[in-house]
């Protein structure tokens, strides 16, 4: 996954910075805008825990809205 890839993913949730980090299990935005400007790796790691999040998003939102 590239920085715009990510990026893309992001803005396909309808996600914030803010909230794409929470998700995440980042403290802050500021860890995604590293990602997303290409001066974070985005790991393996990341990318399945995006896989499973857009799964989720998309067919249990509510479950994100716990969070």
């Amino acid at each position: 996954m590239t920085p715009n890839e990510f990026k893309q993913w992001r803005l396909d949730l309808g996600l914030t910075q803010s909230q794409a980090a929470s998700k995440l299990g980042f403290k802050n935005r500021s860890s995604i805008c590293l990602l997303e400007n290409g001066k974070r790796p985005i790991t393996k790691l990341l990318q399945l825990a995006c896989c499973y999040i857009s799964d989720v998003y998309r067919y249990r939102q509510d479950y994100f809205e716990r969070f």
